[in-house]
């Protein structure tokens, strides 16, 4: 079996926050489940490292803008407009501080298995990482596209969105 992603990808919109979320919340999941395919599907040792590789950079470098999209221009711009959004982002930013141990296992699986893919127990601890983000993501992510992304358009001016869709260009520029 092939561990590949599609090449399907997301238009971004020139000034929606929410889209731009939305594509990254897509991303969270495709390279999630690419980890997960990468410990427990049958395939090559040459597409297993390269799916590793993968994860290990969506993971390493875009997960962390995701977040910061998030915790310094999502928050910050929605405290304090609705209770029911507040207890929202006071969970979100415990699953972002649970996340932190939950990815660091998922990265150094996927090194060990990215040095070692013939390795049955190093492909058995990606798999077990893989499937704790998996069950992690699913919740957080919902939870977000549920209640925060459509505060996003309900309490904020198109002023703040477009400030939050600046900071989001900007980071990925950096």
């Amino acid at each position: 079996m092939v561990i590949s992603i599609g090449a399907n990808r997301a238009r971004r919109s020139e000034g929606d926050p929410v889209e731009m979320l939305e594509h990254c919340h897509a991303r969270i999941r495709t390279f999630s489940n690419l980890a997960l395919a990468a410990g427990t599907k049958d395939a090559p040792d040459d597409e297993r490292r390269d799916a590793c590789a993968r994860v290990e950079r969506y993971f390493s470098i875009a997960l962390p803008l995701h977040v910061r999209d998030e915790e310094d221009s999502v928050l910050t711009r929605l405290a304090g407009k609705d209770s029911e959004v507040d207890r929202a982002l006071a969970t979100m930013e415990d699953q972002h501080d649970r996340h932190e141990a939950q990815l660091a296992e998922l990265l150094a699986a996927t090194r060990e298995v990215g040095e070692r893919p013939g390795d049955q127990a190093a492909r058995d601890r990606l798999a077990a990482a893989a499937k704790v983000i998996v069950d992690e993501f699913t919740v957080h992510l919902e939870m977000e596209e549920r209640i925060l992304f459509p505060a996003i358009g309900r309490l904020l001016s198109p002023e703040a969105k477009a400030e939050i869709v600046a900071e989001q260009r900007a980071r990925r520029q950096a």
